[in-house]
């Protein structure tokens, strides 16, 4: 018998982790039945704001000029739809238009296929910069480059793009620019010291966060902290052994092993 809070947000999610665990049953459970009241807990959501500094801006500028010069002659070749805002669910349309077209014969397929293929990725490299930092952007160029050198060629022109090459210089020498490492530390260190008591779980989307993260709290005196990461395997025993020594637990969102006392 097995209990989640969040065993994912589609259909086929859903069925991926009870297939994973040969599950055959369901029961589903609203907060308000009486069944869960034993285990109810009250939860504060504060949230943060926290404002990029202008020099991140500036490294961030010429991918974002990149991508909407790239977006709109898509919307020109009718594989893009037509809105200003840039998705990765339009990235997936766009991409499934260019399989039909190649499928048809039309020779513009390819050429969209490329462009999206690129577009795709440097929008991740955006929301990386914006949304997690400086060091899970160039480890995710670099991780690129290693495909390119294994043989797979869409990476590699990736990797020639100019505003590519613009980032990795601009950015070689750099410190974490981004204020959310930093901060998040802080909020655990505070945490920690107002309640020593208190487990402390992270979840993150991007696993280069997860790494990045475990050094930067592993090296504050009073923090250890250990890494889980959704679906690798983890056996439930060796889980527990984690919980009981450490008190700090990264995780990406496909983990949600169990409830802590002090979520972040």
């Amino acid at each position: 018998i097995g209990a989640t809070a969040s065993p994912g947000s589609t259909e086929a999610g859903i069925l991926q982790i009870a297939n994973n665990l040969n599950i055959r049953t369901f029961s589903i459970s609203k907060k308000e039945s009486s069944l869960l009241q034993a285990y109810k807990v009250n939860m504060q959501i504060t949230p943060h704001y926290l404002e990029l500094n202008d020099e991140l801006k500036k490294i961030i500028k010429p991918l974002e000029v990149h991508q909407n010069t790239e977006a709109e002659q898509l919307r020109k070749m009718g594989f893009l739809a037509p809105t200003g805002h840039i998705t990765s669910k339009l990235i997936e349309n766009a991409q499934r238009s260019a399989s039909i077209a190649i499928q048809r014969r039309d020779a513009r397929g390819y050429n969209a296929a490329r462009k999206i293929s690129n577009l795709r990725r440097v929008h991740i490299l955006l929301d990386l910069l914006r949304t997690q930092g400086l060091k899970s952007a160039q480890a995710f160029v670099e991780r690129a480059e290693e495909d390119g050198r294994s043989g797979q060629r869409g990476t590699n022109s990736f990797i020639a793009l100019p505003c590519i090459h613009k980032f990795r210089n601009a950015s070689k020498q750099l410190d974490e620019l981004h204020p959310k490492p930093a901060h998040a530390a802080e909020l655990v260190s505070r945490q920690l010291k107002d309640s020593p008591d208190s487990k402390v779980l992270i979840f993150t989307e991007y696993r280069d966060t997860v790494e990045l993260l475990t050094d930067k709290l592993n090296s504050i005196e009073g923090i250890v902290v250990d890494r889980f990461i959704g679906q690798s395997g983890t056996q439930k025993t060796t889980l527990i052994k984690t919980l009981t020594f450490y008190n700090s637990l990264l995780s990406n969102t496909n983990g949600s092993p169990l409830s802590f006392k002090t979520t972040f």
